[in-house]
């Protein structure tokens, strides 16, 4: 049996928050935030290990990629997640490509070469 432990970092609706997660999955309380607040797990991509957003939460997101509310590291980082998970055919294609619609307006270079390799 493995033991995982490791911090994660959540940003919920902009407020950043900390916990534990110990196993391969958990629930975490989210304070502060509202229904329909966009979460971000892993901001700035300090964490080494995928994020898997459910489709709601994917959906929140869209908006912020496109008006580039997020910093390019976190942009690359949610791409990259959904890429990595796609090919290990962990998330559907459609999910992918919708994503891949909220990067009309990306100017980054390091967020548009990880999209044209992936």
């Amino acid at each position: 049996k493995q033991w995982y432990q490791r911090r994660v970092a959540i940003t919920a609706g902009g407020q950043p928050q900390t916990f534990l997660l110990e196993g391969r999955e958990g629930k975490m309380v989210l304070e502060g935030a509202k229904p329909g607040d966009w979460v971000k797990v892993n901001p700035e991509q300090i964490g080494v290990f995928r994020v898997k957003y459910s489709e709601a939460l994917l959906q929140r997101l869209l908006p912020i990629v496109k008006n580039q509310a997020l910093s390019a590291a976190d942009r690359l980082g949610i791409q990259e997640d959904l890429f990595a998970l796609a090919k290990a055919g962990y998330c559907a294609t459609p999910d992918l490509l919708t994503l891949m619609g909220s990067y009309v307006n990306e100017r980054n270079y390091v967020v548009l070469g990880s999209i044209n390799t992936n």
